[in-house]
């Protein structure tokens, strides 16, 4: 018979048997508005969304028995993300959805990650840059003739074609480090080799693995806002309560310790 998993008072309670469980929503000590999991759930759901529970609520009841005394509730920590096991992935070695105390990655942890990629990143970066300075070598020297004109008597006009010319090869350049991030941080690792080496993962709110093209659309928003920001964009998460930068609050990912999701393994 299986066995059912809920959230009371902010605490984990269970496993209970599931007639045990069906008589708690009878006996008005859980709600369709609680939060319940069993073994074929995907996550954490709310009673009243289940059909299966309908359907037994809606059966007669047993005869009486006499329930088992509850064993000791497992605490809640208030930082924490609530993680459904998986078939593969994170958290394939556990059995139930135990939600555990979440370490965060702290601000300087999170630089050292973004530095280590950044020494990785640095000659494809460097390759790039030589293919595409014919390009942009013109551009640069008309753009430096504008400015010199300006301490002339006689200013030339705006090169705004070369501008936006310029900013375009940019914005190419920036995104092709953008595929680096989305394959590592959409892997089962969820990580990149900066994230691997100092023990970070980065994951969804929820505890689920970014897709690719989310990992991809947060790396490039990311790049943009520290473009625009001076890296300021980064601060956030040397004083926000899940240590979330800018771009991890417009997507709603979180960058923690793998070591407490996985209990050091």
């Amino acid at each position: 018979m299986r066995q059912w998993f809920f959230i009371q008072d902010g605490q984990q309670q269970g496993p209970v048997q599931e007639q045990e469980f069906v008589q708690m929503f009878r006996n008005a000590r859980l709600s369709s508005e609680t939060l319940v999991w069993a073994e074929g759930l995907a996550e954490w759901t709310r009673a009243g969304q289940i059909k299966i529970l309908s359907q037994l609520l809606s059966s007669p009841p047993p005869l009486p028995v006499a329930p088992p005394p509850m064993p000791p509730a497992t605490p809640v920590p208030e930082q924490q993300v609530l993680l459904a096991p998986q078939s593969s992935g994170l958290h394939a070695e556990k059995a139930y959805p135990v939600p555990a105390a979440v370490v965060y990655a702290g601000f300087w942890r999170r630089f050292a990650a973004v530095f280590i990629d950044g020494m990785i990143l640095l000659i494809p970066n460097m390759i790039l840059n030589l293919m595409l300075s014919p390009i942009t070598g013109p551009l640069l020297t008309q753009i430096a003739a504008w400015l010199t004109s300006l301490f002339g008597q006689v200013p030339a006009p705006f090169p705004m074609r070369e501008v936006i010319l310029l900013q375009i090869l940019n914005t190419v350049a920036s995104i092709v480090p953008c595929f680096y991030f989305a394959a590592m941080q959409s892997r089962p690792r969820a990580a990149t080799v900066g994230k691997m080496a100092v023990g970070s993962v980065v994951l969804k709110e929820n505890g689920k693995p970014l897709s690719f093209w989310l990992a991809f659309c947060r790396e490039f928003v990311k790049v943009t806002l520290w473009g625009f920001s001076g890296g300021l964009a980064m601060l956030p998460a040397a004083f926000t309560k899940r240590k979330q930068a800018l771009h991890d609050l417009i997507f709603s990912t979180v960058v923690v310790q793998r070591a407490s999701l996985t209990g050091g393994t």
